[in-house]
């Protein structure tokens, strides 16, 4: 999945192009959703600044709202390449990936040479976070903590040290199953299902309680993924489109029928049947069965591209969505009984 490939003009031009087009040719659109992601992005960083201020251009010409988010390992995320993000790209949310402590994140996650990584990223959480254009804007860093069989015992010391250093309240959390990714097989030391579902619940009410921002129930939702938006594509650094972002560089689903063609071919010769457009068409047929769950208003049907390769796609919440609802209302419950604070009132304490 990783590539040197970078967009140039030429690339970036047939972007400014193709969604403009998009936008036009729906009426009802009042804005544009840009994900940056892929490898790790702010190896192109010039290359974003560029797409960037040409799709903003765009949006502001049109009056449409502009929305950016940024998929990143965090170790080029340092305060200065942050406020460009912000200043030029404006990029407000970011989701970084910590795998467990050191211990754990730098066996899995470490340079080309082999240098570990943990440190320099957290430190850099630490100092984005501490910046005044963060502190007192609506920025946002997620966690993201990938699990497997290797690795769930470090969540919990993670909770701690993200504690530790502050950043309570500065973040929020999330934990998530390891599946495979395109053709890789990193989804052999998955855990089971019912195990991990029972963790997540402690770990969330760990987060919680340690003041770190965390998402009990799911929300409603109303399409799975991009497959789903006729108009949600996904274009790689040569111009290529696609449905699903685990589609490019990969060596299974670059092409032929994945693909929905590439920006500087004729409009004629796209594919608007590529793989996984149908999938809302899939769920209804009852095909994966996931159209009698009660959980489909929740996940959507899960994953298309895993149910498509024939693996369960079925969310954590599946599993464990009693004990959420008893989180969700404990923590409820725990607020309500917080005795309302007063600006500027004395406190006042008993012994």
């Amino acid at each position: 999945m990783h590539t040197k490939h970078y967009a140039d003009e030429a690339v970036i031009d047939k972007y400014v192009e193709r969604i403009g087009h998009l936008l036009k040719r729906n009426p009802n659109y009042r804005g544009l959703s840009v994900t940056w992601y892929g490898g790790e992005p702010l190896t192109g960083l010039r290359a974003i600044r560029k797409a960037s201020q040409r799709l903003i251009e765009c949006c502001r010409r049109n009056r449409y709202d502009y929305l950016s988010d940024m998929i990143t390992n965090g170790l080029s995320l340092k305060p200065k390449v942050f406020q460009t993000l912000v200043a030029e790209c404006e990029v407000k949310r970011y989701q970084i990936t910590l795998d467990g402590t050191a211990e754990s994140h730098d066996q899995r996650r470490m340079t080309k040479r082999g240098a570990p990584t943990f440190d320099i990223i957290l430190q850099n959480i630490v100092y984005v976070t501490r910046t005044e254009i963060y502190s007192h804007h609506n920025y946002e860093i997620s966690i993201r903590v990938n699990i497997d069989k290797t690795n769930h015992r470090y969540a919990t010391p993670l909770i701690y040290l993200i504690k530790a250093r502050h950043l309570q309240e500065k973040v929020s959390m999330y934990f998530t199953a390891v599946v495979d990714l395109g053709s890789n097989d990193a989804g052999k030391d998955s855990l089971d299902a019912d195990f991990f579902a029972e963790e997540e619940v402690e770990w969330l009410y760990l987060c919680y309680e340690n003041g770190i921002r965390v998402r009990i129930l799911p929300e409603r939702v109303h399409s799975v993924c991009t497959v789903e938006n006729k108009d949600s594509e996904v274009y790689d650094a040569l111009g290529n489109m696609y449905a699903c972002w685990e589609f490019p560089y990969d060596k299974v689903y670059s092409q032929g029928e994945s693909r929905i063609g590439n920006l500087f071919d004729s409009p004629a010769t796209y594919n608007p049947n590529a793989s996984l457009r149908n999938w809302a068409a899939v769920v209804d047929s009852g095909k994966t069965g996931r159209k009698s769950c009660v959980h489909l208003p929740v996940c959507g049907g899960g994953c298309p591209k895993s149910w498509h390769e024939g693996k369960s796609a079925c969310p954590p919440f599946k599993f464990n969505y009693k004990g959420k609802l008893l989180l969700d209302y404990y923590i409820r419950k725990t607020r309500a009984k917080k005795p309302l604070e007063v600006p500027g009132a004395m406190s006042q304490k008993t012994a």
